[in-house]
């Protein structure tokens, strides 16, 4: 799951904004001072994106700081969410669904938490069949998020 789609989904739930934790081995953090500009709350609220695939800009975290997962458990949890989480997708889609680690992770409901917005690998490629058809609605994700940035 994305940096972005991660901070919305826990946005939605908090309405004074989230304090951002995260792993300072990943190479977000060489792009921390981009991000911090994503989060700017006193700029106008900008809709980026297309159908299904939209999201808001400022994104809703009021800090965003960068520590060392030896120390912090929650982002050991984490890292062990992500990886189960990245297990199991790839499993659906090799079709390696037999195995007993794969029937244990999907009781967790992993599907659910992705929500609506996902696209698996399939022979579908027409956007009506996947839900990303243009209506004619929305903005370029580039443009909108270069215009929030100026």
């Amino acid at each position: 799951m994305t940096f972005i789609k991660t901070v919305k989904i826990l946005a939605t739930q908090i309405c004074c904004g989230i304090a951002v934790k995260h792993d300072d081995s990943n190479t977000l953090e060489q792009q921390q001072h981009m991000v911090t500009q994503f989060m700017d709350w006193t700029k106008s609220e900008v809709v980026a994106g297309y159908d299904r695939r939209k999201f808001t800009l400022p994104l809703k975290a009021k800090t965003l700081d960068f520590v060392c997962s030896k120390q912090v458990k929650q982002i050991q949890v984490m890292d062990i969410v992500a990886s189960s989480l990245g297990y199991w997708a790839s499993s659906i889609a090799t079709n390696n669904t037999s195995d007993a680690f794969f029937q244990q992770l999907d009781t967790v409901g992993f599907d659910n938490w992705l929500g609506s917005n996902k696209i698996w690998p399939q022979p579908i490629v027409d956007p009506q069949e996947l839900g990303t058809a243009y209506d004619g609605s929305g903005a370029n994700p580039a443009d909108a998020s270069a215009y929030f940035l100026t």
